[in-house]
């Protein structure tokens, strides 16, 4: 019984999860089934409130009875549509008003992170990993050992990739350099966090892909312990440190010396100010802007709309503007138009 726009007969009337849950609290429609949170007939307490919200946990296990499953077949209802049938109408109004599949999925590829490590990111995302708990979803119940535990407990990705003493020990030291706390929230919340947080721009790309970096890490040291040998907590850090250095130092190519230590790479990301290089002309006043990832016409426009807001500051009115591309002084003399604005 998935959570998607069909919902069956004993839901009838509250729609999918989905469509219940803040978007930036990183609930992804795709993954999370009825089937994940019930044991046998009843719900699993413990399994609810890492996937949704405390609010919606409580409602469901205090005031929602568990769908019955017997020999019949539940029935679907289809509910963008108050009588629960299918229409044509709705579905394209659906698709018009939501940008599928979600969100969480833009974040996960990041500029200047190896392939290999955010497609392990959106795996883990889809709970599609072969984990004691998947295996079990699908239909094979087996003994269930985490390796990368000195006392083994069940392996399920919530336990290797957050609440093992490894993972946890891991996760603490890289957002408590960041200022974040990781008390009272789960595994997807503490991603979700990583990729929403309010931070200056720069730094945004850094912690969005280091969620990432740090799950492949820790993957690979499960793998690690299970076939081949032991590897270190210290280890694990030093190996996320020194991805996160390379992810610098692709994406500011002009930064020298690039620390491999998380608290000095965070420190001199946040003073970090491009140098500006003037290589013919007579300058009398220049300025540098970080501006977001975009095309090379946008950045131009920009740098062309602060040359002017600066000339209207200082009450210049004469003013002989250059530019290399073509299309933007067809835009400025008034030849073109274009369907995208620069606002102040």
């Amino acid at each position: 019984m998935g959570s998607s726009l069909f919902w069956f007969d004993n839901w009838k009337g509250l729609g999918a999860l989905y469509f219940l849950v803040p978007l930036e609290f990183g609930v992804d429609k795709t993954i999370h089934n009825v089937y994940d949170v019930m044991d046998d007939s009843a719900w699993n307490a413990d399994k609810i409130p890492e996937i949704l919200p405390e609010e919606f946990a409580e409602h469901i296990l205090l005031h929602m009875k568990p769908p019955v499953v017997h020999d019949v077949l539940d029935k679907p209802q289809w509910i963008l549509e108050t009588r629960g049938e299918f229409s044509v109408k709705s579905t394209w109004e659906y698709l018009r008003r939501r940008n599928e599949p979600a969100n969480a999925y833009k974040k996960i590829w990041v500029k200047g992170l190896p392939f290999r490590i955010a497609f392990f990111m959106f795996k883990v995302w889809r709970d599609k990993l072969p984990l004691d708990d998947f295996f079990r979803i699908v239909g094979y119940l087996m003994a269930s050992k985490c390796w990368s535990c000195a006392e083994p407990k069940e392996e399920t990705g919530q336990h290797l990739f957050f609440t093992s003493y490894a993972a946890n020990r891991v996760w603490k030291y890289f957002l408590g350099h960041a200022g974040f706390a990781l008390d009272g929230i789960t595994f997807h919340q503490v991603v979700t966090k990583c990729w929403t947080t309010d931070v200056i721009r720069r730094l945004q790309p850094i912690l969005q892909a280091l969620p990432a970096v740090i799950v492949w890490k820790l993957w690979k040291r499960r793998n690690n312990y299970k076939y081949r040998d032991a590897e270190s907590i210290i280890r694990v850090i030093y190996q996320v440190s020194t991805t996160m250095q390379s992810l610098v130092r692709v994406r500011k190519s002009g930064l020298q010396n690039v620390s491999h230590k998380w608290p000095e790479l965070l420190n001199m990301m946040e003073a970090y100010i491009p140098k500006l290089k003037v290589t013919k002309g007579n300058v009398i006043y220049g300025c540098g802007k970080e501006v977001q990832e975009g095309t090379n016409t946008k950045a131009e426009a920009k740098a062309i709309l602060e040359a002017l807001r600066f000339c209207v500051e200082n009450a210049y009115v004469l003013i002989e503007l250059h530019t290399d591309l073509m299309m933007l002084k067809n835009v400025i003399t008034g030849e073109w138009s274009v369907p995208w604005a620069i606002t102040a």
